[in-house]
């Protein structure tokens, strides 16, 4: 942002400086990948932190639907991700999808997008969804490491 103007987000360094003047990260092991600017080393939880805790909030906070939209990707990321047994059952993935499902509609994807995704999730090979879901994870334990120091 320069003189009260948003300048388009192109993940760089000069993003997130500037950035770190109308957020600041906490914890605040979330700092360098903040300032890094590259959104695509975010998690969901950070993402949604910037999105609303920033002043101003990137998002119209009166438009409600948004905001809790985006409160439910991370908070289904968290149980997704923080469950005791490491696993879920069917009893709790499906309002959990439907919840998911819903949120992504409010902020902008389409239902042929979600489709798409369904439909690449059912069809790629089992060590391709278990690599997708390690690369995921490894973000993480970066997070985690992050707390430890």
């Amino acid at each position: 942002m320069y003189s009260g103007v948003f300048v388009p987000w192109t993940d760089s360094h000069q993003n997130g400086t500037d950035l770190l003047t109308k957020y600041t990260p906490h914890p605040p092991y979330e700092r360098p990948k903040v300032q890094s600017g590259d959104t695509t080393k975010w998690d969901i939880s950070l993402f949604v932190k910037v999105l609303l805790n920033s002043r101003p909030p990137f998002v119209d906070m009166s438009n409600r639907a948004l905001v809790e939209g985006l409160k439910c990707l991370r908070e289904t990321r968290n149980s997704l991700c923080h469950t005791e047994s490491n696993r879920i059952t069917p009893a709790e993935f499906t309002p959990l999808y439907k919840d998911l499902f819903d949120a992504l509609l409010v902020i902008g994807a389409s239902t042929m997008e979600f489709k798409n995704v369904e439909d690449d999730a059912q069809n790629l090979e089992w060590n391709e969804l278990l690599y997708q879901v390690k690369q995921t994870s490894a973000q993480d334990k970066d997070m985690l490491q992050g707390i430890d120091t």
